[in-house]
């Protein structure tokens, strides 16, 4: 690790100035933390009463709290679902066209297996030809 003292004067301002907005940073980050931390506690207030402790608009305000993270839940759900579902369309074209090119290849592999055959008779009517020569 080395020191800002120990550095030359033009580089040592630059880290200086580093330095300081990574301090500035580190407190805005700090002053965040804290303000959530103030924030949640306020919500784990309203959590731990009990619905006959509560006040009409603590009731009120908890349902609805409850009724919006019950329906983004259900609106991630529903993205997911729709992302799967194309993913299965994409999937199924894939394998339809695989399909397709190895009925392709099997029909050329029937070919081959037709043009061996031939091959091999032809073969063998020469092979007979020039021995009866």
């Amino acid at each position: 690790m080395v020191e800002i003292r120990s550095l030359p004067p033009g580089p040592a301002a630059e880290w200086d100035i580093k330095a300081k907005q990574h301090e500035e940073r580190i407190a805005k980050l700090s002053q965040d933390v804290e303000w959530a931390e103030t924030t949640n506690q306020g919500k784990e207030e309203i959590k731990k009463k009990n619905v006959d402790e509560m006040t009409t608009v603590e009731i009120t305000k908890h349902a609805l709290m409850v009724q919006d993270k019950t329906q983004e839940s259900t609106a991630r759900a529903k993205k997911a679902l729709d992302e799967t579902i194309q993913i299965g369309i994409s999937v199924n074209a894939e394998v339809k066209q695989q399909g397709e090119k190895l009925k392709e290849i099997e029909e050329g592999l029937d070919q081959v297996e037709t043009n061996l055959k031939r091959a091999d008779k032809q073969v063998r009517i020469f092979i007979r030809y020039f021995k009866l020569m």
